[in-house]
């Protein structure tokens, strides 16, 4: 992270949201950068996530099964000064104690919650507990009805249309990643899978696939 933050804002970017995925032990990069040690933009991490089944294999987010294993996570999170307490929502997902247990206790210390939703039901589940800021959108509720309980609870949305264009868009156009300047802080990982032939006919394929079911 020490390396893409300037490449980032080398870029044009300017602010950075870290939405989940950063252990404990990375912390102290984003309170050098806003402390100025490095030139970065400005950076707002919620640390680790609390998610049950993802978002992908191995993923450093937090997995609490009780009311107090969650209060427990949110204070292990304000210790290391978090911007904000991330949560996902899903099918599989934490029980409703734990979700009221994670917000309440993120009120009580004062951090804000982001949500990643994919439907009304979560929406108005944790809209319902007073969080008003949601990644993605409710696809089954984009109706006049919705619009108005989202309006009338202050709701935001980030609909990270880029964040879905991104799984392919370089898989399609792999000479971004050596354009000027040069994507430095492009992590090893990230690279290998970018020049990985089955995983590219894997990502196109199944966008292919998408859109040949949306064609009459």
């Amino acid at each position: 992270m020490q390396k893409l933050l300037p490449v980032a804002l080398n870029w044009g970017v300017t602010t950075i949201r870290m939405t989940g995925n950063d252990k404990p032990e990375i912390m102290h990069v984003y309170e050098a950068a806003k402390a100025g040690t490095f030139v970065s933009p400005s950076v707002y991490s919620a640390g680790q996530g609390f998610n049950l089944t993802g978002p992908y294999p191995g993923a450093p987010t937090l997995k609490p099964t009780t009311p107090e294993e969650a209060r427990k996570g949110v204070q292990a999170h304000k210790a290391v000064k978090v911007d904000f307490i991330k949560i996902w929502m899903g099918d599989k997902g934490f029980t409703p104690d734990v979700v009221e247990a994670i917000v309440d206790e993120a009120k009580k210390q004062s951090i804000p919650v982001v949500a990643h939703i994919g439907n009304v039901a979560h929406v108005r589940q944790l809209a319902e507990l007073g969080v008003t800021d949601f990644m993605h959108e409710a696809r089954d509720g984009m109706n006049p009805e919705f619009i108005l309980y989202a309006k009338s609870k202050g709701l935001s949305f980030a609909p990270t249309l880029g964040q879905g264009q991104s799984r392919w868009y370089y898989y399609e156009h792999p000479e971004i990643v050596a354009m000027d300047p040069k994507f430095d802080g492009f992590y090893a990982r990230g690279r290998a899978m970018l020049g990985d032939p089955a995983r590219r006919q894997e990502i196109v394929g199944a966008v292919i696939a998408a859109l040949d079911l949306q064609i009459p």
